[in-house]
């Protein structure tokens, strides 16, 4: 893909700059914190981030077991707090992929700061920057173009 293959320069590599930040209860890039019923309800349902390799963070729900069981308030607050461990270590960026029989998900993301990035028939997928400045994220490709030759 010629769009993630040319993001690189966006995201510097980890080397050089501070080690990210861990914190004690959190399993790296897990989403469950120990000890706390909702977080583990959450990792338990099979909810699992990813880092990509431009250190950002990339969540799909449509990994949850059971979607009908996770109230807005629950995800909300799962989301909060995994927001400010991402920017505790230094992530720079979180992409929320949500179906569309899920999507009652989208107002609790919105309230975090998340926008639209763009929608297929089946889903939507929400961005957050947390980098500093503006966001360096790329625009989601909306036209194809052609080119065509007839060399004689």
């Amino acid at each position: 893909m010629i769009r993630a293959r040319g993001l690189r320069w966006l995201f510097p590599p980890w080397s050089g700059q501070k080690q990210p930040q861990r914190h004690p209860l959190w399993a790296p890039l897990s989403g469950r914190c120990q000890g706390d019923a909702p977080f583990s309800r959450l990792g338990g349902a099979g909810l699992q981030p990813h880092l990509d390799k431009f250190g950002g963070v990339t969540i799909h729900l449509a990994q949850l077991r059971s979607p009908d069981r996770l109230e807005p308030a629950t995800f909300r607050t799962w989301l909060q707090d995994s927001i400010k461990q991402w920017r505790a270590e230094g992530r720079i960026a979180v992409w929320l992929h949500i179906p569309i029989l899920q999507s009652r998900l989208i107002a609790a993301a919105a309230v975090q700061g998340f926008t639209f990035h763009h929608a297929e028939s089946d889903s939507s997928t929400l961005t957050l920057w947390l980098g500093e400045g503006r966001s360096r994220l790329p625009g989601y490709a909306t036209h194809q173009v052609g080119v065509a030759a007839l060399i004689n």
